[in-house]
């Protein structure tokens, strides 16, 4: 008898550690998309409604860097070897004289072309934005002539207040998307071809303001590389 007991009683705490296991049965977490992501010290920042992450800045000399020494190939211009504009060895100084410094680490990298800005991507897993790509980002979802403002002055170094030189990058304001120098600074490469030539995007700190438009924009040969051209990067999520 008292054997039947214990096996009911049993039973019983069965059904009811069955019961409260059915109740508090787990679901699976929602994941939820970070939207900021960091890749090799670049911060990316996702752009609301795309399948797309921006870096929130300019790549600058101090991210250029750390892929050029550790591949060992692509240094920007005013590094290269027996190159004029070294700005250790070369007979010209324009680059040192606009900024371009290896203790200016947080300065956006210039003097590299579309191919060095390439070779970069691929070596960080990313790649350079298209124009239309560039251009939605630029805009932070907002009706504006710069990226934004209506206000250039606020919001990009340009022609005007730059002081005939690049500035370190998020000194001004970023647009609604958390993204600085879209507009002025330094002049971007995108992965958009116009004939054999490539689409640079943004104006610079030598710009006329009508230059630095998100609407605006210019072509060089993906060979060329000057004081006043850099870029940024992009992955999808």
């Amino acid at each position: 008898m008292k054997s039947t007991h214990i096996t009911i009683l049993i039973c019983l705490l069965l059904v009811v550690f069955s019961a409260q296991g059915q109740l508090k049965k787990p679901t699976a977490p929602v994941k939820k998309e970070s939207t900021i992501i960091n890749i090799r010290g670049v911060k990316m920042i996702k752009i609301p409604g795309k399948n797309l992450y921006f870096s929130a800045t300019e790549i600058t000399i101090g991210q250029y860097l750390k892929f050029c020494k550790s591949t060992g190939t692509h240094y920007p211009e005013w590094l290269k070897p027996n190159n004029k504009n070294n700005i250790y060895s070369g007979s010209e100084k324009d680059y040192l004289e606009v900024g371009m410094s290896e203790s200016n680490l947080n300065y956006p990298i210039t003097g590299v072309s579309w191919n060095d800005a390439i070779a970069f991507c691929k070596w960080l897993g990313v790649r350079l934005p298209t124009e239309s790509e560039w251009e939605y980002a630029a805009t932070g979802n907002k009706k504006y002539e710069y990226a934004g403002s209506n206000n250039l002055w606020d919001y990009g170094w340009f022609e005007a207040n730059s002081g005939d030189g690049v500035h370190s990058v998020k000194t001004k304001k970023p647009n609604a998307f958390g993204l600085y120098d879209m507009s002025g600074n330094v002049s971007e490469w995108t992965a958009t071809p116009d004939g054999s030539d490539r689409v640079i995007k943004g104006g610079s700190w030598m710009s006329l303001d009508d230059e630095c438009l998100i609407t605006y924009r210019d072509v060089y040969d993906p060979a060329d590389c000057n004081w006043e051209i850099g870029f940024r990067v992009v992955c999808n999520s």
